[in-house]
């Protein structure tokens, strides 16, 4: 079992992130014209170093364009604001998508562990699904003929109708896969997490066995 190309692209955008890392929320530029674009790298280059894939991520939109003082700007005449307000309008939703994915993630992963027993509690109520979390996001799409378009983006395009037990965090590394077998805990089998967690189970089963000797003399 695959994941979806969009639960495939969220899992990688959310994994340029370290588990523990903080996102602190992103001011859009106030400025106009080149200073917004500068105060916009600004704004990436200051994120902090251990976030160093995130910041190449984010600088993506920016690529091809001329440096001049160590400053990405644009000297094309044919290219307009516009063109310069999609660029940062680009790396800020990146932004705002990875940060919102993350903590629509861990929502997930804590409320998802009361879904057993809800079900559980209410066997016989005709329940068609427990409400976990409440998820309002959408992306507002203009098309060429200025008809407005209402589509749920990367996060809820991406958990449509997937399994949510599949989704799952690994407890080693701290990286979100996608479970393609049920007995799946580590985000690859044959990866160092996985040497890592069999070292574990074997140190805690060994520790379970020591404290029965213990209580049984």
């Amino acid at each position: 079992m695959q994941p979806s190309t969009a639960l495939a692209e969220l899992i990688h955008l959310v994994n340029l992130v370290p588990r523990d890392a903080v996102l602190e929320e992103l001011s859009e530029p106030h400025g106009r014209g080149p200073e917004a674009e500068w105060e916009m790298l600004a704004a990436i280059d200051a994120l902090p170093e251990t976030l160093m894939k995130l910041k190449l991520h984010l600088r993506e939109p920016f690529q091809g364009e001329v440096l001049y003082g160590g400053v990405r700007i644009d000297l094309d005449p044919n290219k307009q604001d516009l063109a310069r307000k999609l660029r940062i309008k680009r790396a800020f939703e990146r932004y705002r998508v990875i940060r919102n994915a993350r903590e629509n993630l861990r929502e997930l992963f804590e409320m998802r562990a009361h879904l057993e027993q809800v079900y559980k509690d209410f066997p016989d109520e005709g329940i068609d699904g427990a409400v976990l979390m409440v998820y309002e996001r959408a992306v507002v799409v203009i098309d060429k003929n200025y008809t407005a378009n209402i589509r749920p983006d990367l996060f809820g395009k991406a958990i449509q109708g997937v399994d949510v037990r599949n989704i799952r965090e690994c407890p080693v590394c701290g990286k979100v896969f996608f479970a393609r077998r049920k007995d799946s805990v580590v985000c690859d089998p044959i990866s160092k997490c996985a040497k890592t967690h069999s070292k574990r189970a074997e140190r805690k089963n060994l520790m379970m066995k020591l404290r029965r000797r213990v209580n049984n003399n």
